[in-house]
């Protein structure tokens, strides 16, 4: 039995390399449910709620996935600070928008600069299955 096998033996998350994953959501029930959700699947991670702390973190730390849950009511994606806004983040890891917008479900992620859209309310395994792909190593 190798320790991976222990650990789902246990009840505990499978173990994986360690995948920094920095979600950055504005309401707190949908950042806690993203965080159970992918702590449960054992991913690491750290959760911002403020702008200016969100671009400390990406700042100073190295990440492996950026997951935005919040663009605001205005946000289009013809808004160019906006798109210059999730370039700048991209730059410092793939970068995941999570956003109730009608747009959300007719967009490529490349016309928007990330690495992939998930429209709210998104089904967890979508959720799973896209930082599964994002960071695999």
């Amino acid at each position: 039995m190798d320790a991976s096998d222990s650990a789902q033996a246990s009840g505990l998350p499978p173990l994986r390399a360690a995948v920094r994953i920095l979600v950055a959501a504005q309401g707190p029930d949908l950042r806690q449910l993203v965080q159970e959700a992918l702590q449960a699947e054992g991913y690491e991670l750290t959760e911002s709620c403020r702008a200016n702390e969100l671009s400390e973190l990406v700042d100073t730390q190295r990440w492996d996935l950026l997951i935005l849950t919040g663009l605001g009511s205005e946000a289009e994606p013809t808004d160019q600070r906006l798109l210059a806004y999730l370039r700048e983040l991209s730059g410092f890891a793939p970068l995941v928008v999570m956003t109730a917008h009608p747009w959300a479900s007719t967009m490529r992620p490349e016309e928007l600069g990330v690495a992939g859209i998930l429209p709210k309310p998104s089904a967890i395994e979508q959720l799973y299955d896209l930082v599964e792909s994002l960071t695999r190593r």
